[in-house]
Order: structure tokens, then sequence, then C-alpha cells
């Protein structure tokens, strides 16, 4: 693999594909798992625990897309949280570098992978993409991702409200 901020670089003009999407999951491995930098501790934090349980790992899913998807929500549920976990034994740039990676995992996925997939497996990927939306740092980073997300679900009213009261008005 390229050096991880080549790869950020690249993937971050990339265009949505499911190759680009592959590429944002093998890099978002490669920094969870300490290849940025050597650090250990990310490659304890990773394999050190446990893989959170998900329901669609009981059976082998049939299609590339169901697998993609499998793979899409493991990293964007199970990460955050075990990054979390590990904030305050890791550098700040460290943490900062892993979400925007999983950032770009999420919009992979949003515009290449999302729309190829229906049924109980949409809905497991829609809400993956919510929990990963209230795990993000940044509040613009949150609203930007549940807005888009909502949007996907049909609910356009909740994609414009702004937690605490305020409102956009993007339709006027």
């Amino acid at each position: 693999m390229k050096g991880v901020h080549s790869e950020y670089q690249e993937l971050v003009l990339a265009d949505e594909t499911p190759a680009a999407l592959e590429r944002a999951l093998s890099l978002a491995r490669a920094v969870a798992s300490g290849q940025r930098q050597n650090q250990e501790r990310w490659f304890n934090m990773v394999n050190g625990t446990t893989p959170a349980h998900h329901p669609s790992s009981l059976h082998r899913p049939r299609s590339l897309a169901a697998r993609r998807t499998d793979e899409v929500v493991r990293a964007l549920t199970g990460l955050p949280s075990r990054a979390e976990e590990w904030r305050d034994k890791v550098p700040e740039s460290q943490f900062s570098m892993l979400f925007d990676t999983l950032l770009i995992v999420f919009q992979q996925a949003y515009f290449s992978l999302l729309p190829k997939v229906g049924g109980a497996k949409r809905n497991e990927l829609l809400k993956a993409f919510l929990a990963f939306s209230r795990a993000l740092p940044r509040v613009a980073d949150r609203l930007h991702v549940e807005g888009l997300v909502r949007l996907s679900m049909g609910e356009s009213e909740a994609a414009v409200d702004v937690p605490g009261g305020n409102r956009f008005n993007f339709f006027r």
C-alpha cells in the first residue's frame, strides 16, 4: 500500500466507486492497526479486543455488495467505539486521522454501495451510518452525515432539523 497520507489524499479526490470503497476500507484498517507511524497502540486497539457482533455475521452473505456492507458496518460501528476507549492513550493526530479516514469510508459507501443494496442490508447500512454520525467528534461532520442519511431514508424534514431547536430551511 502507498503511504497512508498519499493514499488518503488520493481518496479525498477519488470518485465514489466500489474500488475506491475497498481502498478506503484498507486505509481505515491500516490507520487503525498502527501502520501509520508504527503506532502499536492502534494495533492493540483493533486486534486486542473481540470484534463487535453483528447479526449479519451469522450467515455467509452471497453477494459482494452484502459482504462489503458487512465490512462497512463493522468499520463504521466498531472502530469509533474502540477508538473512543483509547482516545487518551494515543496522539490526537492519530485519533483525528482515523475519523477522517472513516469519513471517506462513509462517503464511498454512501455513494457507491448504498444504491446497490436493498431490504435488510440497506436498513443495516443506514443504521450503521446513523450510529457513525453520532460517534463523530466534530459537530459539523455529525450534522452532514446525519442529514445525508435522513435524506436517504426519505426523512427530508429530519434532515434539515438541527438539534437544539434551530432549523435550516434549504427548500425555501
